[in-house]
């Protein structure tokens, strides 16, 4: 009787654990989804996009490059994670008027509890990409985030247009390089996409200029005034016209699917163009910085397409 006992306290306790355990894991995904919610579509989707793109150009395809794929994938997640947990380390001020669902102004965490995940975080990211041969791309967004978030950059209006391009196109490469060498063709990409996002980055400005003032952040719209910036916004919009026709090397002879990514990028240009001088308002510059996104997006799913 006492034996039955024991192995049913034993049973009991083993469950607790185990509930206790999952209880915490659902937390940690529901905190970290909290940390990377807002920028999705520049980070996760394109990213995990290049590492099929570069799976589908491989020579042959088998179960360990598939396996390959899911760790790359694993790898642009970590990534965008510990930026996001660097770049909110000294951003709670800003979260709380700007973003206040974000896990350290909202409460969820303690800003020690986001330093010790930062720090694994970074560990666990530098070990994985030592592995894929990508370590340097993860150094390189290391040290952009640094610079960015931590040595004052981010208040300064150049910076925010130069510094997270730089990240996003490494985290690109990183995705690349994970799966296939990196080529002519695809440095080729990453220069043209590094010119356009430093062209048109800022647009995600104009949304936060209440948060930025109160910080002491100058800002492209408010460097120029928001009405002059609204004015260069579109003008860069439209722009990318020419870049993305020579990107794609749209032509009489070129595949139906390079014309409709070509398609789907001058509307998504067109678009931005049109909504950045007729939509004002912090919910629809929201939109509009949303619209960015997928036009960010698109261009990097096109690149599978196009090389």
């Amino acid at each position: 009787m006492r034996t039955s006992n024991h192995r049913e306290s034993i049973r009991a306790t083993r469950e607790q654990t185990l509930t206790d355990l999952l209880k915490q894991i659902r937390l940690e995904l529901r905190i970290a989804y909290r940390f990377v919610r807002s920028d999705l579509w520049t980070t996760i989707y394109p990213g995990a996009a290049v590492s099929v793109s570069a799976l589908l150009h491989a020579s042959a395809i088998n179960a360990a490059e598939v396996e390959r794929l899911l760790v790359a994938i694993v790898q642009i997640c970590l990534l965008f994670y510990g930026v996001a947990l660097s770049e909110q380390w000294r951003a709670e001020e800003e979260d709380r008027l700007n973003k206040p669902w974000r896990p350290l102004a909202a409460g969820m965490v303690t800003l020690s509890q986001l330093r010790i995940r930062c720090f694994a975080i970074w560990l666990t990211i530098l070990l994985l990409t030592y592995a894929l041969g990508t370590i340097w791309w993860a150094v390189a967004v290391l040290t952009v985030s640094l610079l960015h978030a931590h040595l004052g950059l981010s208040r300064q209006w150049w910076a925010k247009s130069v510094l997270p391009p730089l990240a996003l196109l490494s985290m690109m490469a990183a995705q690349w390089q994970a799966m296939a060498p990196m080529s002519f063709e695809i440095w080729r990409w990453g220069a043209w996409m590094l010119g356009m996002t430093v062209m048109t980055i800022a647009v995600q400005d104009l949304r936060d200029l209440d948060g930025d003032r109160a910080v002491g952040r100058r800002t492209f719209p408010m460097v120029f005034g928001e009405s002059f910036a609204r004015v260069l916004f579109a003008i860069a919009f439209v722009s990318l016209l020419l870049p993305e026709f020579l990107l794609m090397r749209v032509s009489r002879h070129t595949p139906p699917q390079v014309d409709v990514c070509f398609i789907v990028s001058v509307l998504l240009s067109l678009i931005l163009a049109w909504r950045v001088i007729n939509r004002h308002g912090r919910a629809e510059d929201h939109r509009t910085y949303r619209v960015w996104e997928y036009w960010f997006a698109a261009m990097f799913v096109s690149m599978g397409f196009c090389i």
